[in-house]
């Protein structure tokens, strides 16, 4: 655009300024937010005036006085990811979160504490199993024994190894503390220390035997005034040791967890509920269905029972009072797949999460929404079926479609919630179950999927068809369709086969038939332009053009970086494509973000340099309106907000993110809603171009700096945008407040 043109179009635009809404589901561009699973707790720890409760990737503290529930994250400066167990040092009031790989990180009001001493330690095999608290120490117990570590100065004052017989290494799974001495739960069974200034405790020969067992049968112990308790894995029973003699308390038949107390009872929390042992050494039973899965229970100075509950999160027990606390998120730590049904995302739980039954979760306006048919407190209900994997959105019909693993299909209506279960369809061959793994819909609304031997096909009549296929050993764990009108499939063996009008055919590393980078295929998506890409455990590979059963011979292209094959050598677990069409590739490393082609870096995010909560990225998928980008990874889920975002031919809903720019703001101003490629230029208000860009798909960011590095000043900003031939046009404003 020209001076002239640009000052007509500043002046003549002026009347139709108007200010655009701030969404609060909305996060800053470039910045992270955490969707933790915080109803999974395993451990509980007690301040003054907070109680902490943890699941494997999530933390938050709940204020006894205020009922205020706050979370704490990687992004607040968590260290690390898989908490193990929490622990309280009441001296240096801080609470101690140690992780599964012996990392640690100390938390006060002011300041996180990292020590990895023990996660940089040169033990072999080393194996963490938890921690007990004794005054201003902790005691770590490992598969090569214990560490004493005081909470005032982080150093580690002894070190308990090589303690088994003739000086043998001896793992330790629990220890407790009388007057005078020190008790282990170990591989060797229960040993003891004199706890005494004149002691070497860390000689083998000071450890005497108190109860001679094999390993992982003794796993947790607790001494009391009557004597020392202890689980006795091999006979199911809790056991009492004084003095000399052993006498058996109760049975269990169930997993059992940490020995602990409860004023003056002793409790054992089991898969589904609590035994209590009260001083007379008679034994009851404690049980809630707001605590279906007890697995941590502590007590604070009012008697107030708190339980970490691997179903209800937080739970407080007060008399007869009993009540739940756990934040908002998805039902179940790690995700299968991710997917977007217009503004909302959908998941479904990955296998690792032990699935009985059918279930997902869904992100929408800020909140997660968990459907299962278990009975959960957080939980919306649905018919029981079949655990879930792969999922797909059918726009015409507004529903998402769920692959179950024996019933079929289960669909959902994204607007009156309702569902379906569609299985006759799928029981050829005399088959009752029906095990699918994936799904997929094409520009035409047509639906596929697999069994072992078959092609289903439903076109939007609702006619099914099916084809019988020896390639398709087993139900394909991913599957995509083209522009051509075929079905790319990743199968069971991680082989990449096609299916087009009744004929496969299978890629591989032959420059005759495919020329893919590797024979194991990990991930497939359809870019913007119709090009296929592949993610392999060497790299990636596109593909543009005739379906591959309609040619010959044929290679696909190897996309470019920095004069090497795109990510050769990385595992690309996973693909998605953004507004801008540009690649993001999760590996096993790390997330990249690559332009169209693959040319160019934009950037790389790992666990170094961003609150990624690992660098195993397993799934992914992308808001289009916001450019959000959620991320499955091996330790939970995580999103990004990225520049990028769905754009048309017209402006349509432009947002300015944030407005006003408040003083405190420290990140982009987001313009969404702009045409594909627009330019993007904004101005003071006496016309003086301050920036000039262009969008990303339909959005794009300034980072509120002028082009000599200063804050812009306090007043009202104009936006003009426009399309690369001039015909549509945008203009809006902004506020800045310094």
């Amino acid at each position: 655009m020209n001076n002239r043109n640009y000052l007509y179009f500043f002046i003549f635009s002026i009347l139709k300024i108007f200010s655009s809404p701030l969404f609060a589901q909305d996060i800053p561009v470039n910045s992270w937010r955490a969707h933790l699973n915080y109803s999974n707790a395993h451990s509980v720890a007690i301040a003054d005036n907070e109680v902490f409760s943890a699941s494997t990737n999530a933390l938050f503290s709940y204020e006894k006085e205020s009922g205020i529930i706050s979370t704490i994250t990687k992004d607040d400066g968590l260290s690390d990811t898989n908490i193990l167990t929490l622990g309280y040092a009441a001296p240096t009031d801080q609470l101690v979160v140690l992780y599964s790989n012996g990392n640690i990180d100390f938390i006060t009001e002011s300041e996180i504490v990292n020590m990895r001493t023990l996660l940089n330690s040169n033990y072999p095999d080393k194996v963490f199993y938890g921690l007990r608290m004794e005054q201003q120490f902790m005691y770590v117990c490992a598969s090569f024994g214990v560490v004493k570590i005081n909470t005032t100065d982080y150093v580690i004052e002894e070190t308990y190894d090589f303690i088994g017989q003739n000086g043998s290494e001896n793992a330790v799974y629990d220890i407790s503390f009388s007057e005078d001495s020190i008790y282990i739960a170990s591989a060797e069974g229960i040993k003891r220390v004199a706890d005494d200034e004149d002691t070497n405790k860390q000689d083998f020969n000071n450890w005497e035997t108190v109860v001679s067992s094999s390993p992982n049968n003794i796993t947790t112990l607790l001494y009391t005034e009557d004597g020392l308790y202890f689980t006795d894995l091999a006979d199911s029973q809790v056991k009492k040791r004084t003095y000399s003699s052993t006498q058996v308390i109760l049975d269990f038949d169930s997993d059992v967890y940490l020995l602990d107390l409860w004023g003056e009872n002793i409790t054992l929390p089991t898969s589904n509920n609590i035994k209590v042992i009260d001083a007379n050494d008679n034994v009851s039973t404690w049980e809630d269905e707001k605590s279906p899965s007890p697995r941590q229970i502590l007590d604070d100075e009012d008697n107030i029972a708190w339980i970490a509950d691997e179903i209800n999160g937080l739970v407080r027990v007060n008399n007869n009072t009993i009540e739940s606390y756990a934040p908002a998120g998805p039902l179940y730590p790690t995700a299968h797949e991710i997917i977007h049904a217009e503004d909302q995302i959908f998941l479904t739980p990955a296998e690792d999460n032990n699935l009985s039954v059918g279930s997902f979760s869904v992100f929408n306006d800020g909140q997660w929404t968990n459907y299962t048919s278990l009975e959960r407190s957080n939980a919306e209900e649905i018919p029981q079926t079949a655990p879930m994997l792969g999922l797909a959105f059918m726009p015409a019909e507004r529903k998402v479609y769920f692959a179950t693993q024996g019933d079929g299909i289960m669909t959902f209506h994204i607007d009156d919630h309702t569902t379906e279960i569609i299985k006759d369809p799928f029981l050829v061959e005399g088959r009752t179950e029906a095990v699918i793994n994936s799904l997929a819909i094409d520009q035409w609304g047509n639906l596929w999927t697999t069994t072992q031997g078959w092609l289903h096909f439903r076109d939007p009549a609702g006619e099914w068809q099916h084809f019988r296929d020896s390639n398709i050993s087993s139900a394909a764990v991913q599957m995509e369709n083209s522009l051509q009108g075929d079905v790319w499939m990743i199968l069971g063996n991680q082989r990449l086969l096609t299916f087009k009008d009744g004929d496969s055919r299978f890629l591989d590393t032959d420059q005759t038939n495919g020329g893919l980078p590797s024979n194991t295929t990990l991930s497939l998506s359809l870019d913007n332009n119709g090009s296929m890409w592949i993610g392999t455990d060497d790299g990636t590979a596109e593909y543009f053009g005739t379906s591959p059963t309609e040619v010959g011979e044929f290679s696909v292209s190897l996309p470019r970086y920095d004069g090497f094959p795109l990510l050769k050598g990385e595992k690309v677990q996973a693909i998605a494509i953004d507004g801008g069409n540009r690649k993001w590739l999760g590996t096993g490393r790390g997330l990249w973000l690559f332009s169209s082609d693959g040319g160019r870096l934009y950037q790389q995010f790992t666990t170094d340099n961003s609150p990624l909560l690992s660098n195993n990225i397993i799934t992914m998928d992308i808001q289009p309106v916001s450019g959000e980008l959620f991320i499955g990874t091996q330790e939970g889920i995580i999103s990004y907000r990225s520049d990028a975002t769905t754009s048309s031919g017209k402006f349509e809903n432009v947002k300015v993110f944030p407005s006003p720019v408040r003083p405190e703001y420290q990140g982009v101003l987001t313009i969404s809603g702009l045409v594909t490629d627009a330019s993007v230029k904004i101005t003071d208000t006496a016309g003086n171009l301050v920036w000039d860009g262009q969008s990303f798909g339909g959005s794009t960011s300034w980072n509120l700096r002028l082009n000599n590095g200063q804050k812009p000043a306090t007043g009202i900003y104009f936006i003009f945008s426009t399309d690369n031939d001039g015909n549509e046009k945008y203009v809006g404003k902004f506020a800045i407040v310094r």
